[in-house]
């Protein structure tokens, strides 16, 4: 099974060339600061953390210990393996992307908007 971007996608040659355009404004900026631009750069943020900027704050501590990981309540949904559910059950999950365990949220009328 093939794993990774589709044939084609073009996003990681992208991201190459912004990252290549931004060290080489850093090298640039270095040259004409006489000191490193990522320095000077880091040193912004930190002030900026000090006099109690708050998105700075948060990218800094995003920085040194990384996002907080988001968790997703599915509520008291059972986990079971495939193994263990009928055909009619694992039919109803292929057609709707849903467990089809009874709950008001899953229940509930999903807007068009959605799809």
């Amino acid at each position: 099974m093939p794993v990774g971007a589709p044939k084609g996608n073009q996003n990681a040659v992208k991201a190459k060339r912004v990252k290549t355009a931004i060290d080489k404004a850093l090298e640039n900026k270095s040259k004409a600061l006489g000191q490193q631009a990522l320095v000077a750069i880091s040193e912004t943020v930190v002030d900026a953390a000090l006099n109690g900027e708050q998105w700075a704050v948060r990218e800094l501590y995003d920085r040194i210990d990384g996002k907080p990981h988001q968790s997703v309540y599915y509520g008291d949904v059972e986990e079971r393996d495939a193994k263990e559910l009928s055909d009619a059950e694992l039919a109803n999950i292929a057609a709707t992307g849903r467990s089809g365990v009874d709950s008001e949220a899953e229940s509930a009328e999903i807007p068009d908007s959605v799809h």
